[in-house]
């Protein structure tokens, strides 16, 4: 909860204040004026979260006057599976008596046999179980007890919130499973951010938190945070100011173990000179220092060091215990997608629930291998129970899959590169400056498996004789889990690393020795969410400011921490990742602009574009790039790249390679349909419109999957191919046997007759040449040159720009210096002005977006802004507004409202509304200098809160919508239309059939054959039924009465006991 003076700040004196409560199971969070004031999750299982009331009580200075807002609740899942017992038993077992152990005597750190020791905390703590530092010295000092350790430390969690997924379960319950005796407890960094403001919650909170923790062992050593270290980037943590904050919540952690009697380990002070990635995590070295900082302070003995056969052993069993205590695809045997085909086994191979709980005998023979080696015995190491064998189906040559191809005139294809060179399960791919192509490999997609280590790799495949084919492979990096994002950078000597969306991690690998493989790994960020592998963080590219951009599917909760805070993303999303500055921004929270987010890209203006892959749309992004944090809906209306069906990741073209008609389309992998697909951008007043060009290749082949396109440095059209006829969690079993994961594919698409492109050697250039380089022709040569000017050192650059702005040049050479002057936090007046003056609207448009990025910087920026508000162009105006959401405070919220009074569309009316919503808490008493037309729509405004979609809609975007898509259209030939269809409008008892068992077989809607992929059970209690199916009947241009639970429950005792889908025969159909 925001303490009282953080509250006073966002409440409206004298006014009306916009109360908005959100319950989500035993999680209630409430915003005032927008901001989240209180996120409270009930660990209390005594206490029932399914039922209950909400209350509002307002006082307002004597005024007699009371207003109702009715209350809609958007019920999750009611799924009738995850009892405590089946979610406990992955790891451990629930226990019907427990005994708490007796608590440490004077405080006094001692094991006794058999303990059981779990560690609790934030990242630091996760990173400890990565390198076993910690462990390795009390295993090896308690050889004969025979200790076992569990690591329940997760990233963002505070003394405050440990957020978990849907029937994880309390403490109570996680300790009780894991037999836990010992606890070692630490938090304080994250929270130690907030400064002196929030320490005394942090106080109140601790104790509360160990309240409950004490109710199953009274054993429980706390650490006081690390110390905040030295990263060189900021923000700097090692400030005056920072380090007294920090060492005020060290000392309350102190004070809090003195007056409980517990034991306390202070590391604030041995850690602060450590360096450090971002100032907050501690590297390989803080951690060894941690190890023996908390083994010296509990009375280990210093000799002998623990050897690093103990030490790799425990790293592995922490691996393993991670898999098994917070495994990937939790949703499909916990949560609330049980009823979806991924979870189910398939022949001789066991469910995945089945798969989970085979961690648990695994993880104890690592326990038991663990203790014999510290015991300083001979050891051999544990060995998985092979699993049964499947074989795969026959997987047709590349060559074979090439003859499946239908090429459009004028286009040739040919292979660049395939299994033979090592290309397997390619998820995404980027080029580096020396032409080089690196290739996410994921065979270990899409589920981990007891006993199988990570094997995912990237591959650098090189085309040496520039002949259009891959001839030289290296994998740069491996032992990653299930890769979907790399950027490759190259620094001012030439040294090459990739960043890597690496499962639940960014991070960044180097080649420092020059031998083609990565070396050393740096962890930049930790905590994405896992919880559908299809839609982990993915896509990362640079965008044209040298920040990084990412994106993020429906079921990955993602909690980061960061220097400057914890950030969340919760639900699909974009992520925008200043490196420099350390700042994480997440756009279109809780999967407003598509369900599986999957690619950015900018056109030559750097107006941004992202690809959902769940659907066919895609969306011109720039509305939706305000600071609100609640954003209404975004897809409906606003939807790009209309095609028959979903699609994949986006790239513009821009090269002499191609011809005229294509310069400037969206270039799109349609891998659900077999297609790469060509767009073109029609200006339509704020935003864009799309329309279809061409399909370079349409194959006949299901298993031609292009997940990523890019044009390449030679002008050439590049599509990655997954090369599977399965794909994604819901048409099939983890264990699916088609689950191919050994090939894939990368083609290359020419244009006949068209010579292609010869790049020059960037890397080798001066910055003065790569400036020059920012007016090539060619969009790959100019987004090379920019990447390698954001990484080369910055004295150098600044040199560099000033010399190339200060001659006479395009205007569109000097937007694309702006860009790198942003990437090194240059401020150029003279530039900006020159830009805000432009005869171009969209050299205009993004110098106002400058603007707002360098608002901190500039001493009008108010009155450009307002300038910017009332362009003659809607996408200046579309630019001011969003920026002005940034800006922030009561000035920005007036010259905002300048723009009700010109002309809008449906991306400023978007865009304006959430500028609006989030400012609004700064108003004040605004209103009274506003214009009529103003006023008007800032009461309106200002007293909603975030659009509140029914619960059946909200049930049909969360299950349906991935399927039938957001206007109940279908896809073609695969999943049948909504949209006024027989089917949902007539026979209630038959609709009620199928969403409630299921429909498999040949079916026939409006005349077109259906059936390929049968539909899955829902599994919906009567109600979440009757919700959806009344919201069907009555959207998509269907009208039809509305779906009673009586009838549902009626159906449902007439069906009891069925287990089977139903066909279109037994229906009648």
């Amino acid at each position: 909860m925001k303490a009282d003076t953080e509250i006073a700040e966002l409440e409206k004196k004298g006014e009306w204040n916009k109360y908005e409560i959100r319950a989500e199971g035993p999680r209630i969070t409430i915003f005032l004026n927008g901001k989240a004031t209180l996120d409270y999750t009930e660990n209390d299982p005594s206490i029932d979260d399914a039922y209950g009331h909400i209350g509002l009580q307002i006082h307002g200075n004597n005024k007699a006057e009371i207003h109702y807002r009715n209350i809609v609740l958007d019920p999750l899942n009611d799924l009738p599976v995850t009892t405590k017992e089946t979610v406990m038993n992955r790891f451990g077992d629930v226990k019907s008596v427990w005994v708490p152990p007796a608590p440490f005597k004077d405080r006094k750190f001692d094991l006794g046999q058999d303990e059981i020791i779990v560690f609790i905390g934030q990242e630091n703590l996760v990173r400890e179980a990565k390198s076993g530092e910690i462990e390795s010295r009390l295993a090896a000092a308690f050889p004969a007890k025979n200790p076992v350790f569990r690591s329940m430390a997760w990233e963002a969690d505070t003394v405050h919130e440990q957020w978990r997924d849907l029937n994880f379960g309390p403490w109570k319950g996680q300790l009780e499973g894991a037999g836990a005796t010992t606890l070692i407890v630490q938090f304080g960094q994250a929270e130690a951010l907030k400064g002196q403001g929030g320490l005394a919650k942090f106080k109140a909170d601790y104790h509360k938190l160990l309240d409950d923790l004490s109710r199953h062992t009274p054993r429980i050593v706390l650490l006081s945070p690390a110390g905040f270290m030295p990263s060189g980037r900021l923000p700097d943590l090692t400030t005056a100011e920072h380090r007294k904050n920090l060492a005020e919540y060290a000392s309350a952690v102190d004070d809090i173990a003195k007056q409980r009697g517990l034991p306390f380990v202070g590391l604030t002070a041995v850690t602060q000179k450590e360096p450090s990635t971002d100032g907050l995590h501690l590297s390989a070295k803080g951690l060894e220092v941690v190890g023996r900082e908390v083994a010296s302070a509990l009375g280990l003995p210093a000799k002998p060091e623990p050897s690093e056969i103990l030490r790799a052993a425990i790293i592995e069993k922490n691996r393993l215990w991670a898999d098994c205590w917070r495994p990937a695809n939790w949703s499909f045997v916990y949560g609330d997608r049980i009823s979806q085909n991924y979870g189910k086994g398939f022949g001789p191979v066991p469910s995945l629930k089945e798969n989970f709980e085979a961690y648990k005998p695994l993880v104890t023979s690592w326990d038991r291998h663990i203790q014999a080696l510290a015991r300083g015995e001979i050891s051999a190491v544990p060995a998985p129970q092979a699993g049964p064998a499947v074989s795969t189906e026959k997987v047709m040559s590349a060559a074979d899959e090439q003859g499946t191809f239908k090429v459009a005139e004028g286009f040739e294809v040919n292979l660049f590169a395939d299994e033979t060179l090592g290309v397997a399960k390619p998820t995404q791919m980027s080029w580096d400056a020396k032409g080089r192509l690196y290739v996410c490999c994921s065979p270990t997609y899409p589920q981990a498996v007891p006993g199988v280590k990570p094997r995912d790799y990237i591959l650098r495949l090189e085309d040496t004789d520039g002949d259009g084919k891959a001839d030289k492979a290296v994998r740069f990096a491996e032992g990653l889990t299930m890769v979907q994002g790399v950027e490759p950078l190259t620094d001012d000597i030439g040294n090459t690393s990739i960043l890597v969306c690496d499962f639940d991690r960014l991070i960044k690998l180097t080649d420092t020795d020059g031998d083609g493989k990565a070396d050393n790994t740096e962890v930049l960020m930790s905590g994405f969410g896992v919880g559908d592998t299809h839609q982990l963080v993915n896509s990362i590219s640079h965008g044209p400011d040298g920040t990084l951009w990412m994106s993020q599917g429906l079921h990955a909760i993602t909690r980061v921490e960061t220097p400057r805070g914890i950030v969340s993303l919760p639900k699909s999303g974009l992520m925008r990742y200043d490196l420099k500055n350390q700042r994480l921004q997440p756009f279109f929270q809780y999967g407003k602009a598509g369900h599986n987010c999957w690619g950015v890209a900018f056109d030559d203006y750097f107006q941004p574009f992202h690809k959902s892959g769940d659907r066919i749309a895609g969306y011109y992004s720039l509305p939706g790039l305000g600071a609100i944090e609640t954003p209404d809906e975004y897809a409906g209306t606003h939807s790009l790249f209309d095609s028959p069906l979903k699609s994949n990741s986006v790239d513009i073209v821009g090269t002499k390679a191609m011809p005229a008609n294509l310069q400037g389309a969206a270039f799109i992998g349609g891998y659900y349909g077999n297609t790469v697909d060509l767009h073109r951008f029609v200006d339509d007043g704020a935003g864009f419109k799309t329309e279809r060009i061409v399909s370079p290749i349409i194959s006949s082949s299901k298993a031609f999957r292009p997940v990523d396109v890019s044009v390449g440095p030679d002008g050439a059209l590049y599509a990655c191919d997954w090369f599977n006829a399965v794909i994604g969690h819901y048409q099939a079993s983890y264990a699916d046997p088609r689950r191919d994961r050994s090939h894939g594919r990368i083609w290359r698409i020419t244009a006949k007759g068209m010579p292609t492109v010869k790049q020059p050697d960037l890397v080798s250039m001066s910055e003065s040449d790569l400036f020059t380089q920012l007016g090539s022709p060619e969009r790959w040569t100019r987004y090379q040159a920019r990447r390698l000017l954001f990484n080369r050192p910055t004295e150098k650059v600044a040199a560099a720009a000033d010399a190339f702005i200060a001659k006479d040049r395009s205007e569109s050479q000097y937007l694309e210096a702006m860009g790198v002057l942003q990437s090194h936090g240059f401020v150029r007046t003279a530039l900006l002005d020159r830009l805000q003056s432009s005869s171009d609207f969209r050299i205009r448009a993004y110098a106002v977006r400058v603007v707002g990025e360098w608002s901190s910087l500039l001493p009008d920026v108010q009155e450009r802004l307002a300038k910017a508000i009332v362009d003659k162009h809607p996408r200046v105006r579309l630019e001011a507004v969003v920026a002005l959401s940034h800006v922030g405070g009561q000035t920005s919220l007036r010259t905002a409202l300048g723009a009700v009074e010109q002309p809008s569309d449906k991306f400023l009316d978007y865009a304006l509304k959430q500028t609006v919503r989030h400012l609004a808490p700064t108003a004040g008493k605004l209103a009274a200098e506003l214009s009529a037309p103003q006023a008007a729509y800032f009461k309106k405004i200002a007293s909603t809160g975030p659009s509140v979609v029914s619960p059946g809609q909200a049930i049909y975007e969360a299950l349906c919508l991935n399927c039938h898509q957001a206007a109940g259209q279908g896809l073609t030939g695969v999943y049948p239309p909504l949209a006024k269809s027989d089917w949902v409008a007539g026979d209630v008892q038959t609709l009620i059939k199928i969403t409630m068992h299921g429909l498999a077989g040949p079916t026939k809607v409006q005349g077109k054959e259906y059936g390929l992929v049968p539909m899955p059970p829902m599994g919906l209690d009567d109600q979440q039924l009757a919700d959806v199916l009344t919201y069907v009947r009555n959207a998509f241009g269907n009208k039809a009465p509305a779906v009673k639970v009586e009838e549902v429950k009626a159906v449902r005792d007439a069906t009891k006991g069925r287990t089977t889908p139903w066909t279109a025969v037994e229906l009648g159909k």
